[in-house]
Order: C-alpha cells, then structure tokens, then sequence
C-alpha cells in the first residue's frame, strides 16, 4: 500500500490532496474529502479563471448591448477580458450553448459555470482512476467512490454564484477594437484605378 500514490495522479497539487483524502478512511469519514475536494475548486478558479474574464461576463449580464444577441461575437475567453485558458474556455462554452438554447441569460451564465465546475470534478476522477486501479492499493476502489460522493455533494449553483461576485479592483476588459462597417478591412491592398 502506497501512503504517495496520489502524487501519481497527473493533476494539480490541490486536486491531488483530495485524492488523499479520499483514500483515507478517516478523512472521508470526517468530511475532509468533501473539504478537499472545495479547496481544489477555488484553487483552479483562483488560478485559472482571471478577473477580467468575470467581469467581462458580468458586463453582459448587465445588459451592455450586443448587436445580435448575448455573447455575440465571442468567440474566445479573450473577446471578454479573459486570459484564455481552459477553465475559462469551459464556463464560456456551456454559457454560450445554454444561450443558443433560448435559456435567459442570467440563468445560462450561472447554470452554465455549475455545468463547467462539475464537469472539470469529473475530469479530475478520470484522471484519478487510472492511476489509482493500476495501483495495488486496496483502497483504490473505496477512493474512487468516494471521490464521485464528494463531486455529487457539491452544490455547483453556489461555487458559481460566488465566483460570479464583483471583484473589487478589477476593471471590465472589454475588447479594444470592434470592427466598423465604414473600415478599410484590406487596408489598402486593393485600390481601384490606376494600374
């Protein structure tokens, strides 16, 4: 039985810890795994998800007008002030698919970032199982359930509400350049007459 084997888990060190504390019968007994496994969520938002991001967000969701509809013309994290990582690339997908749904839009941000926050738990168990049957500890198993307990005790709705809170300090980043219908887009290339 290895007391290390969680620092085989190809995650963050944070992510890791619950993985640990799953496996430890006193920990899940105790509630630590659940604690654990909330520490490692804030720690991936606190790392992963910028604040220009959620501000970026939280100025659509206080009506600052899009031409065709919420998010329009937001391709990326960065169209809103993010730093385009995947975390954030994941909470703006599932927003934007719950929009084109027809879900209002404060309901498809902060359901969309629960969507996303569970979804980032269950790819941490992915990661976590190979690691952990491969092994020869007989706690394996035990740690993979508890692991999925944990992710299904979580109140995602909440995680997102609250990391949706204006931060103090941080500005909306809203793109520096939309384009005109009265630009040059070729910026020359083509000019008409002589030739």
């Amino acid at each position: 039985m290895r007391d290390d084997i969680h620092r085989s888990v190809p995650r963050p060190a944070k992510v890791q810890q619950w993985v640990k504390c799953a496996l430890r019968e006193a920990d899940r007994v105790t509630g630590r795994s659940v604690e654990a496994l909330t520490v490692a969520m804030d720690d991936a938002c606190k790392r992963e998800v910028s604040p220009g991001f959620l501000n970026g967000v939280r100025a659509h969701l206080q009506g600052l007008p899009d031409l065709f509809g919420p998010f329009d013309g937001v391709a990326h994290p960065r169209d809103v002030g993010g730093t385009g990582g995947q975390l954030e690339a994941d909470l703006l997908s599932c927003v934007q698919r719950r929009v084109a749904e027809g879900q209002p839009l404060r309901d498809a941000i902060t359901q969309g970032f629960s969507e996303a926050l569970s979804a980032r738990n269950d790819a941490d168990i992915r990661a976590a199982e190979p690691v952990l049957l491969g092994s020869d500890d007989p706690r394996a198993r035990s740690g993979i359930g508890q692991m999925r307990r944990d992710a299904a005790s979580i109140d995602y709705l909440a995680h997102a509400e609250s990391l949706l809170e204006l931060q103090p300090g941080a500005s909306v980043n809203r793109p520096a350049h939309r384009l005109s219908a009265d630009e040059d887009l070729l910026g020359g290339a083509f000019r008409h007459g002589g030739g």
